[in-house]
């Protein structure tokens, strides 16, 4: 289960942490609402920050040869606290497309640094595919899948109300069969249908004490997660390249 941070004592606890340890590397996420992409808006100065991830290593090492990780959420009111480290080049943050969430914090006032964009690290990586998605490269790659969508978390069935006949015969009798001097009932009911229909609840709904709030805090702290291990995937890739790695994380 991954845990969601939303007092200070708790949040200086794993800055504190990411600080002695001297900890270089981390994933890094944000969930936002205020943009309509659809209608052609963008993050700049739209977008407002909901609830955020970290991702860091455990210790753990892949069968598929890269070093996994876990990750933790945090409410958008802690993340004043991280901003010495979200504002430090010398830790490196692996985001997938990261402009986004560049923009999400500038809008407050916190200018990230260090980002490593795991969508641009990809397609160095593997020039010759067609689709670069987080998911879906973490599945070919990772051997891992995200563990809800956005649309399992965010969409809602539309339900309406639906009037149907019921017949039944005037003995009472389930199901029975005389013709004759049993005159059949009808009625009219109406019950709520599920409609193929869909509705998008914002995110920012969705908080402590909602029944999808558990899944809330797996779907923010998995992309921190997956960044931060495909960052880790490419750069041993790489290592092995002939050509000069642009991304290289070495001095």
């Amino acid at each position: 289960m991954v845990s969601y941070i939303d007092q200070l004592k708790d949040a200086a606890r794993v800055r504190d942490y990411i600080l002695n340890k001297n900890i270089t590397e981390i994933g890094f996420d944000t969930e936002f609402t205020g943009v309509d992409f659809e209608n052609g808006d963008n993050c700049v100065l739209k977008s407002k920050l909901d609830v955020w991830s970290i991702a860091l290593f455990d210790g753990g090492l892949h069968p598929r040869g890269y070093k996994t990780s876990r990750g933790v959420t945090l409410s958008s009111s802690v993340i004043s606290v991280f901003k010495d480290i979200l504002q430090n080049k010398d830790i490196l943050k692996y985001c997938h497309n990261a402009p986004v969430d560049i923009h999400t914090c500038n809008n407050i006032e916190i200018d990230v640094v260090g980002i490593i964009d795991t969508l641009s690290l990809a397609r160095w990586t593997f020039p010759e595919r067609l689709l670069y998605g987080i998911d879906i490269l973490s599945r070919e790659f990772l051997d891992q899948s995200k563990f809800i969508s956005f649309d399992e978390l965010c969409k809602e069935p539309v339900f309406e109300d639906k009037e149907f006949i019921v017949k039944y015969c005037s003995c009472g009798v389930e199901g029975c069969r005389k013709r004759k001097g049993h005159p059949k009932i009808e009625e009219k009911i109406i019950e709520s249908v599920q409609t193929r229909k869909k509705i998008t609840i914002p995110i920012s709904d969705i908080q402590p004490g909602h029944p999808k709030f558990d899944m809330k805090k797996e779907y923010a702290a998995q992309d921190a997660v997956l960044a931060l291990c495909l960052g880790d995937y490419c750069n041993r890739k790489l290592k092995g390249a002939s050509y000069e790695n642009p991304f290289s994380l070495e001095k």
